[in-house]
């Protein structure tokens, strides 16, 4: 099998990943369809462009790349909704004994 080539661009330091994951379950909610792309633009935004991923901008710029109406976005990342919804996976997740990243797919 032969893997896409990855870009990276070490940042100086690790990025708190929070409000990106917030705003994957967003995405996973709200527009599902384009989850797969959302997560695809965070990740080169951030191994790639070597970018915040816990600025909010950057994430909403993901959004947008992924094609989500960023008033429909910003909507939805200031209700508790998302958070709930992460929250829930994460229980989900030690539920299974999944203690850390990558969990498998």
């Amino acid at each position: 099998m032969i893997f896409p080539r990855l870009e990276l661009t070490w940042s100086r330091r690790i990025f708190y990943s929070r409000c990106a994951l917030v705003a994957a379950e967003t995405v996973r909610v709200i527009q599902p369809e384009s989850h797969q792309a959302f997560l695809a633009a965070v990740f080169h935004a951030y191994f790639a462009l070597a970018k915040d991923i816990e600025d909010s901008v950057v994430v909403a710029e993901s959004a947008e790349e992924a094609g989500i109406d960023p008033s429909v976005f910003a909507a939805n990342m200031t209700c508790a909704v998302a958070e709930n919804e992460l929250r829930s996976s994460e229980r989900r997740a030690r539920e299974h004994h999944v203690t850390g990243t990558p969990a498998g797919w």
